[in-house]
């Protein structure tokens, strides 16, 4: 009889900083750029531990372990335009991000020992740690266009729509990480999408000189791949 424990891990953490500069040309146009540094670090681990209860001493244990981050660079030119005292619209194109540099460690540890008389465990250790450019591009393109009409003292109605562009990225690269295998690493090494739109709708109305109350409604659609399953239901190890 086993006696098994199982554990999989992970951090997904993004950080966007970024400076901006903006100009009035004249009462009805706005134009601004914007420049930002997006740093993405990811820490993914699995681990087993199984031991025979039938066979003193007889275990397993396994672990891996991928640790990375990546700096990219984008540009953003936004403007926005009154059309009359109640129609605004804005329009605002975000570039793809362009990664500079990327930072990879990666471990696998399997140690064993069948519980024979006399006998030592067996140990299988992978380390790898790289670093170096990567000019790939993990954040996609944007055009974001937004419309919003305002009746002075009533209410205001807003709708916008952002359309991506698709993108293709390896979060590690193979030429890292060299030979290493790294099919336990809890997380899609390659992630692909298509294009891709989301909607957005606003209103905002005026109940009195100190209350107003807003409702909106959005689409928070995915060009992600669709999830392969087997027969009863679990995941396939094919998809992503």
């Amino acid at each position: 009889m086993l006696d098994t424990r199982f554990r999989s891990a992970l951090t997904d953490r993004r950080l966007n900083a970024g400076a901006a500069w903006a100009h009035r040309f004249g009462p009805w146009l706005r134009l601004g750029i914007a420049g930002h540094y997006l740093l993405r670090t990811l820490d993914a681990e699995e681990s087993l531990v199984s031991g025979d209860l039938n066979v003193p001493g007889a275990f397993i244990d396994a672990t891996t372990r991928l640790r990375a981050s990546n700096h990219a660079v984008r540009a953003i030119l936004g403007a926005k335009g009154w059309f009359g005292p109640r129609l605004t619209v804005g329009v605002a194109l975000t570039t793809p991000s362009m990664s500079v540099w990327r930072d990879v460690a990666f471990e696998r540890t399997v140690s064993s020992f069948d519980g024979t008389v006399g006998g030592a465990p067996d140990l299988d250790v992978d380390r790898v740690r790289a670093n170096g450019v990567e000019l790939q591009s993990d954040v996609p393109g944007s055009v974001r266009l937004g419309v919003a009409f305002s009746e002075p003292a009533a209410y205001t109605v807003s709708v916008d729509v952002t359309g991506y562009l698709p993108t293709s990225y390896d979060i590690v690269s193979q030429d890292l990480l060299g030979a290493v295998a790294v099919a336990r690493v809890p997380v899609p090494l390659r992630v692909e999408t298509g294009y891709l739109a989301n909607v957005a709708v606003g209103i905002d109305t005026l109940l009195s000189d100190d209350l107003s109350l807003g409702a909106g409604i959005f689409t928070n659609f995915t060009s992600a791949p669709e999830l392969i399953v087997n027969d009863d239901g679990a995941l396939s190890a094919a998809s992503s």
